[in-house]
């Protein structure tokens, strides 16, 4: 008889310049310096960490999707938040189909009706 066992590569990546988020476009730049690491025809859930001075001190991809979604559960986030150890966390995903309009499900999910 013969057994397969699947395992999965986890990173967790530690940011050596500590770059300040001043706002959306700053958090913008880095994630698509991160996603540009990334395979680009999958959407990919990322957490990017910062400290109490708002610089980046971490990410940590959290879910690897198909082309059009992600599944993402609240105890993975915060599991990632706690790993790298962050005062606040910035999520972020891509779209890699092309299609920027929402599923209705995000507002759900953000407690938005």
């Amino acid at each position: 008889m013969r057994y397969t066992v699947t395992t999965f590569k986890v990173r967790l990546e530690v940011a050596e310049s500590g770059i300040r988020m001043r706002n959306s476009e700053t958090a913008e730049i880095v994630a698509r310096g991160i996603f540009n690491r990334l395979d680009a025809d999958k959407e990919h859930f990322v957490v990017m960490g910062t400290n109490n001075k708002n610089q980046i001190n971490g990410y940590k991809e959290v879910s690897t999707g198909t082309l059009t979604s992600s599944l993402v559960s609240p105890g993975e986030v915060f599991l990632a938040a706690l790993r790298l150890r962050a005062a606040a966390i910035i999520c972020v995903h891509n779209h890699p189909s092309g299609v920027m309009h929402s599923s209705g499900l995000f507002g759900v999910a953000a407690g938005q009706s």
